[in-house]
C-alpha cells in the first residue's frame, strides 16, 4: 500500500468526510404493495379515529341492545309504556323516550343495525353491479362500451328519488332491508360504473395486460388476474363513500315514510316519526340525525383516508 504524499492528505480526508451518493430506495425490495398501503393509512390520524368510531358503532348496535334487554328489561323494552311518553332524557332513560314510552336509546341502537346493515350490503350491491359493467366496457370498448355507456348515461338522466319512491310504492309504501339494498344497488351503480370504466381503459393499455395477452390468456383471466386487482384502489375509495351514500339514501327514503317501515327501525324512520313532535320532544330527532351525520362522517373520512394511502406519490419510506 503507498502512503498519500502531505500534498494529497488534505484531498483525501475531505473525500472522505464528504457523503457519498447512494442507490435510490427501492420500498417494494422489503414491503409490498398492500403494506404500503396499510403503513400510510395508519399516518391518516382522522381516517384511524373515523375507522374506531364505526367500530365501536357496530359493535354497540349489534351487541348492546340484547345486553341492556337482559340487564333491565323493564326498563329497556319494546312494550309501549304510555305513561311514560316524551320523557326527557335522564337516567335511566340517557336519550328519553318516544311517543309510546319506549327507551330511545335502545331505539338507537337497534336502528344502526338496520341502518348499518343496509349501507354495507347497499354499497356491495352498487359496487359489484357498477364494477361490472364499468369493468366490461372500460375493457372491450368499441361497441360494447357504447350501448353500456349509453344506459348509463340514461339511468344517471332519471332522479334517483324517483326511483326509489316508485319501487317502494310498488311494494306498497313499506319495504324490508333486504328490497332497500336491491333498491339502492340498482340506482347508485351508474356512479361506480364512470369510475372503474376510467380507470380499466388505462390499465388495459399496461405493458402487463400487453404481456397477457401474448402469452395466450383469455379476457375472463385478464379482468379477474390482472385488470381487477390493479384497479383495487379506486374500487376501495369509492366503495367506502358509497357506505355513506347509502344510508343517507335509506334514511332519505324512509324519511319520506317509504322505506322500512314498524316494527323495524332505522334512523331515517325515527326523524320520520320524530318530526310530528318536534316542537315538545325536539331530542327525538337529535338523537338519530346526529348518528347519521357522526357515521357518514367517520365513512367520508375513511374514504380520504384510502384516497391518500393508494396514493403512489405518499408512498414513502
Amino acid at each position: 500500500m503507498i502512503d498519500p504524499t502531505p500534498s494529497q492528505a488534505p484531498e483525501i480526508i475531505e473525500a472522505a468526510a464528504v457523503p457519498q451518493p447512494q442507490a435510490d430506495y427501492d420500498v417494494t425490495r422489503e414491503v409490498g404493495y398492500y403494506q404500503l398501503v396499510w403503513r400510510r393509512l395508519r399516518r391518516h390520524r382522522m381516517a384511524m379515529i373515523s375507522a374506531g368510531v364505526l367500530v365501536f358503532l357496530t359493535l354497540a348496535s349489534f351487541i348492546v341492545p340484547s345486553i341492556l334487554a337482559t340487564l333491565a328489561p323493564n326498563v329497556y323494552s319494546d312494550t309501549p309504556d304510555l305513561l311514560n311518553r316524551f320523557g326527557a332524557p335522564s337516567w335511566p332513560h340517557i336519550m328519553g323516550t318516544d311517543e309510546l314510552g319506549r327507551d330511545i336509546f335502545r331505539r338507537i341502537l337497534q336502528g344502526g343495525q338496520i341502518s348499518l346493515m343496509v349501507g354495507l350490503f347497499g354499497m356491495m350491491v352498487t359496487v359489484l353491479l357498477g364494477g361490472t359493467i364499468g369493468a366490461v366496457a372500460g375493457y372491450f370498448g368499441s361497441i360494447v362500451d357504447n350501448i353500456l355507456m349509453r344506459i348509463t348515461d340514461a339511468m344517471l338522466t332519471i332522479p334517483q328519488i324517483f326511483l326509489l319512491i316508485l319501487i317502494a310504492t310498488a311494494f306498497g309504501g313499506s319495504v324490508s332491508p333486504t328490497v332497500m339494498v336491491l333498491a339502492i344497488g340498482l340506482t347508485l351503480w351508474p356512479y361506480p360504473a364512470r369510475i372503474i370504466r376510467s380507470v380499466v381503459l388505462s390499465i388495459k393499455e399496461k405493458e402487463f395486460v400487453e404481456a397477457a395477452r401474448a402469452v395466450g390468456s383469455g379476457n375472463s383471466k385478464i379482468i379477474l388476474r390482472h385488470v381487477i386487482p390493479n384497479a383495487l384502489g379506486p374500487i376501495l375509495v369509492a366503495a367506502t363513500l358509497y357506505v355513506g351514500a347509502a344510508i343517507l339514501t335509506e334514511s332519505a327514503v324512509s324519511y319520506l315514510n317509504l322505506g322500512i317501515g314498524p316494527p323495524l327501525a332505522s334512523w331515517g324512520s325515527m326523524l320520520f316519526r320524530a318530526q310530528e313532535f318536534i316542537w315538545e320532544a325536539g331530542y327525538y330527532a337529535l338523537f338519530p340525525g346526529l348518528m347519521i351525520l357522526i357515521t357518514v362522517l367517520c365513512i367520508n373520512f375513511m374514504g380520504d383516508g384510502l384516497r391518500d394511502a393508494f396514493d403512489p406519490r405518499s408512498f414513502d419510506r
